[in-house]
């Protein structure tokens, strides 16, 4: 029977992105995307829903999204999801681990320090 892992989110970072290293000297980029979804009620009136997504990159992907993204920016976001637990506490759930990501458009910050700079 085939399978399919697979996860696609576009959104705005909610914060810069935090960086760290496995003991192995793997690089690990942390950030969280805002996804805001629209429905209407039975009314009629329009409401907005933030979901905020939690996303670990690994490797040079890691590195490039330091390099390039800051809290604001926009990116659509591909990868796998995982499960994760703690057997100690019996803590589990879900982890998003990007693998592809594209940089949608600058931040405001950085379009707002070019405009500042010109």
């Amino acid at each position: 029977m085939a399978s399919i892992n697979c996860f696609t989110v576009a959104g705005n970072l909610t914060r810069d992105v935090e960086l760290s290293f496995t003991p192995n000297g793997t690089a690990v980029a942390n950030y969280t995307v805002a996804c805001n979804d629209v429905y209407h009620d039975d009314d009629g009136m329009r409401h907005e829903i933030a979901t905020f997504l939690p996303i670990t990159t690994y490797g040079k992907q890691a590195q490039n999204d330091v390099a390039y993204l800051e809290k604001g920016s926009t990116v659509a976001v591909m990868g796998r999801i995982s499960s994760r637990s703690d057997p100690k506490t019996r803590a589990c759930g879900i982890a998003l681990e990007g693998q592809r990501v594209q940089y949608l458009g600058r931040s405001r910050a950085k379009t707002q320090d070019a405009v500042l700079r010109a």
